[in-house]
């Protein structure tokens, strides 16, 4: 029904049925596992609106990995990218997406951020969920030249107290600054300063130590 039918069945109908068969601990086969991943593709706006909690759920069942996407990693950015900016989706979004999405935005994968992201970055700073505001931060600095214009001293504090709590991040923070084309000069130029002296950077008043 949900290969023929197409937009004829009601949003959220799809995720909702298979969302309680993951609850019921029922698997799915690999026939099953792909159709799935093809709606999904199809409709994930839609099933998105209305089955937010159960979208989250159920991708974290799926484990959905690069080879799943064929030739349709631009919906699966701008898909990982809307279940991210939800909050059950920041939330309960398993931290193998948030690298899969960093994944396809270092691959070149086209990605427009907005000023509400930097909802995220603050709410994963709140959370103290380091790991997931790596890859955050890495996708900032790499695709979101609007937030790095308009928000430049919130993104670099975020940036430093990354690093101050998560060192080992900036290996990778350096090999962004490194590549070509990943920002603008004068954005790879503030990602290599903080990345070469990260413990010499001014600490904004009243952040405290880690």
């Amino acid at each position: 029904m949900w290969i023929v039918g197409g937009c004829d069945q009601p949003p959220g109908s799809c995720v909702r049925y298979l969302s309680h068969r993951v609850n019921k601990g029922v698997p799915f086969s690999p026939r099953l596992r792909r159709v799935v991943i093809g709606v999904l593709e199809r409709r994930w706006d839609e099933e998105l609106e209305v089955a937010g909690v159960e979208v989250a759920r159920l991708l974290n069942h799926l484990g959905v990995c690069m080879d799943d996407m064929g030739s349709r990693r631009d919906c699966w950015g701008s898909l990982l990218a809307d279940v991210i900016r939800s909050p059950m989706g920041r939330e309960g979004l398993s931290s193998h997406y948030w690298c899969l999405l960093w994944k396809l935005v270092s691959g070149a994968q086209s990605l427009t951020l907005r000023d509400e992201d930097m909802e995220i970055m603050g709410s994963l700073e709140d959370a103290e969920d380091w790991e997931k505001l790596e890859v955050w931060m890495l996708i900032v600095w790499s695709a979101g030249y609007c937030l790095l214009d308009t928000h430049t001293e919130d993104v670099e504090r975020a940036t430093l107290r990354l690093f101050l709590r998560r060192p080992s991040a900036l290996p990778r923070f350096r090999d962004l600054a490194e590549t070509p084309d990943s920002s603008s000069d004068l954005h790879r130029d503030k990602l290599r300063r903080i990345c070469d002296h990260p413990r010499a950077e001014p600490l904004p008043s009243g952040l405290p130590l880690p």
